[in-house]
């Protein structure tokens, strides 16, 4: 059973959302959220009780997504769920979007491909379509965000689309909100220290980044160990407040996780590294 948006948000507040002067409809970007009187304070909430894994769902017999019985989740939150996905996530054309976008990337020239490919892009998606659970996956990644270390889908609120002068989603031990006052659309600032083609390879869509990362490269030194570096730039270690590439080595090879070659907001840092790695 599907259900319209105003009955979605019903279901929301009772479950302990907060959705205040807001609606859900179609926009320019499709789904979003956006303001019912304009310049009035926005806010909404997803409480922690209904930020789930993804792993906490399932595809039905009849291709749908349902919450797995072993969640623990209660009936009510497991309803909910389904309907969410149904009507607003996966189930509005969440599968036909992943597949729409594999054919265009495996539709590139080859030349472009290989550029892709150093810059961190994986091969299936430049050279095969995905199955539904793959593309269930994938369709996650731009709808999570990370809480305690843990990927977490956001129910509502995941359908604020961006804007790179949007509002920040804050995330709190009683959940994950966003609030302010917008013209017209509620619009957020994600994941902008995030390079900028890890971010069209997750969101889909180009836009500007304040950190650059090297492509993935192999350096020969001479009389030494080649040099290998990547774009694994979840691998790192904090010192003093900063991200430090992890260091890594075997018999063939020194391995850098990554090396970030811009940082607008600390400029000297990505050198400082570097010469002191």
């Amino acid at each position: 059973m599907t259900v319209n948006a105003t009955e979605l948000l019903g279901q929301f507040r009772i479950l302990g959302g907060v959705a205040e002067n807001v609606c859900i409809r179609q926009g320019p970007h499709g789904y979003g959220v956006f303001a019912v009187i304009p310049k009035r304070p926005v806010r909404l909430m997803v409480p922690s009780k209904l930020l789930i894994s993804p792993e906490t769902l399932a595809f039905t017999s009849e291709g749908n997504l349902a919450v797995k019985n072993e969640s623990g989740l209660s009936a009510g939150l497991a309803a909910f769920h389904a309907q969410y996905q149904r009507s607003f996530g996966w189930g509005a054309g969440g599968f036909e979007r992943v597949k729409h976008y594999h054919q265009q990337m495996c539709d590139l020239p080859s030349a472009l491909k290989n550029f892709l490919l150093i810059l961190g892009c994986s091969n299936d998606l430049l050279s095969q379509m995905p199955t539904p659970v793959q593309a269930f996956k994938e369709h996650c990644i731009s709808r999570q965000i990370a809480v305690s270390g843990t990927s977490k889908l956001m129910p509502v609120i995941e359908l604020i689309n961006y804007a790179s002068d949007g509002a920040p989603y804050v995330v709190m031990p009683e959940g994950v909100s966003l609030s302010g006052t917008f013209e017209n659309e509620v619009l957020a600032r994600y994941r902008q220290s995030m390079d900028a083609f890890h971010f069209f390879f997750n969101y889909r869509f180009a836009a500007s980044g304040r950190s650059t990362l090297s492509c993935e490269v192999t350096v020969d030194i001479p009389q030494f160990k080649p040099l290998r570096i990547t774009r694994l730039d979840g691998l790192f270690d904090v010192k003093n407040g900063a991200r430090w590439p992890r260091v890594s080595s075997n018999k063939d090879e020194i391995h850098l996780s990554f090396v970030e070659l811009i940082n607008l907001d600390a400029p000297t840092l990505p050198r400082q590294v570097f010469i002191d790695l």
